[in-house]
């Protein structure tokens, strides 16, 4: 969406997919991703065609990138590319990473930060435009 549309106002993703080709190797289940892009990065499947990290130049977006630290299904690194992208082309973005958290978060004052930390940009962004 952010590097296709520019019709929100913000964007809040959490455990993002920067890009596909590379997170294909460090997912704890690229067989699970294989079936979804109907093979694997270097066969002639669309992994480059829809990643992200192709279009994030055209990104306008301002947009809070949420992780948690101990994500192995989309492993953090992936959320740090997409926000350093963002920062390199000057969009407004935010990162809040939760340390000891997975792909969800589970623990009670984590889930309260994490919403309060998505009302808080929301509240920012809105307030800005």
């Amino acid at each position: 969406i952010g590097g296709h549309d520019t019709r929100f106002r913000a964007l809040v993703t959490h455990a993002s997919v920067y890009d596909m080709g590379a997170f294909h190797g460090v997912t704890d289940f690229p067989s699970w991703w294989e079936l979804m892009m109907q093979g694997a990065p270097w066969s002639d499947s669309d992994y480059d065609r829809y990643s992200p990290h192709r279009f994030v130049r055209d990104w306008k977006t301002p947009t809070l990138v949420l992780h948690g630290e101990r994500d192995y299904r989309v492993p953090i690194g992936e959320g740090l590319a997409l926000f350093e992208a963002l920062q390199a082309h000057g969009v407004w973005s935010e990162l809040a990473i939760f340390p000891d958290e997975n792909h969800w978060v589970l623990k009670p004052r984590n889930a309260i930060a994490w919403y309060e930390t998505t009302l808080d940009f929301l509240d920012r962004v809105w307030a800005a435009t």
